[in-house]
């Protein structure tokens, strides 16, 4: 969202940034993370109206009524807003959201774009609860589909995808959809033949021939995965994706040489430790064991900074008193 990119100019530290991202998080069900944003957030801006409210919401969802009571306590002890200088949020809570969208042409702050932002999320909102009324249509089931794969509801996400369907059989964005989700939600028996029908007609696709690979070695068939990977690359000699899935076809057959290029170049990707190891395994085998050593030292250092890493965001994300 243009808005919301906006904010990234004042940094991921304001008060309206983390709101927002909190909200996201919210509509997604993750209620730990958008818990730890709403009080970072209250944290840099004590006497905005609405988060405490929020965190209430948070606490009945997970059970806690008595600390919801508290939080919503202290909303009802806010002052009240001052229009004249509030401008913007008064504008929010009377629906005014042409105000808040016209707001970013004339005052280029961080507050204007959050306001902005939160006027084109509810305006969304808005247009998906008129979509539901609508007759059913591929728009419609296209819209939930999307929302769904947001929140990682992938299998509902594919029967939406199916739906619509319905109304269009062979369109190929529907279908690669539909693949993609079965994939994520590990129906790969199904996604295979799709992605295969979808190959036919675009055999030189580099995303196609990739997931097409990648849902073979998910399905234990690394030999079978190797053509489809190796095309992939040929017309994306880049995706790094691509080289590392073939790199774990090639280490899968026991062809660790013919790994070893492609695991130096995923190892961007590598927050882990797994690629590390898997190279380190992969020198060993090859007869390279002073690489292999300074391998496997590095593997233990992202180990151990990962662990140290994930203590502190549990700490973080429990959903604690007020």
């Amino acid at each position: 969202m243009r808005e919301f990119g906006a904010l990234n100019q004042w940094g991921q530290d304001s008060s309206f940034w983390l709101t927002l991202t909190a909200e996201a998080r919210l509509r997604d069900q993750q209620l730990s993370s958008a818990f730890y944003l709403y009080r970072r957030a209250l944290e840099k801006a004590p006497r905005t109206h609405g988060l405490h409210a929020a965190l209430a919401g948070i606490y009945r969802q997970t059970e806690h009524p008595e600390w919801a009571a508290i939080e919503e306590e202290k909303e009802r002890q806010l002052a009240p807003l001052n229009c004249a200088t509030q401008k913007l949020e008064c504008a929010w809570n009377d629906a005014r959201y042409d105000l808040l969208l016209a707001s970013t042409r004339t005052t280029n702050s961080a507050e204007s774009h959050f306001w902005a932002a939160r006027a084109y999320n509810q305006l969304a909102v808005e247009a998906f609860v008129r979509l539901e009324k609508l007759p059913p249509s591929s728009e419609q089931h296209q819209v939930k589909a999307q929302i769904l794969n947001r929140q990682k509801r992938y299998s509902e996400a594919a029967n939406e995808w199916k739906a619509a369907l319905n109304f269009s059989p062979d369109n190929p964005e529907f279908l690669e959809q539909l693949a993609i989700n079965l994939k994520l939600g590990q129906d790969y028996g199904a996604a295979l033949p799709l992605l295969e029908k979808l190959l036919q007609k675009q055999p030189k696709s580099a995303e196609l021939n990739y997931l097409a690979g990648d849902t073979l070695l998910d399905l234990q068939r690394p030999e079978d995965a190797i053509p489809y990977l190796e095309r992939s690359l040929q017309h994306s000699p880049n995706s790094l994706s691509a080289h590392k899935s073939l790199a774990r076809a090639d280490l899968a057959i026991g062809k660790d040489a013919a790994a070893i290029p492609h695991l130096k170049l995923a190892l961007p990707t590598d927050y882990d430790g797994s690629l590390h190891f898997q190279l380190a395994q992969a020198y060993r085998a090859t007869g390279q064991p002073e690489l292999a050593t300074r391998l496997l030292a590095e593997y233990q250092k992202m180990q151990k900074s990962q662990a140290a890493e994930s203590q502190s965001t549990q700490g973080e994300l429990q959903i604690t008193p007020p």
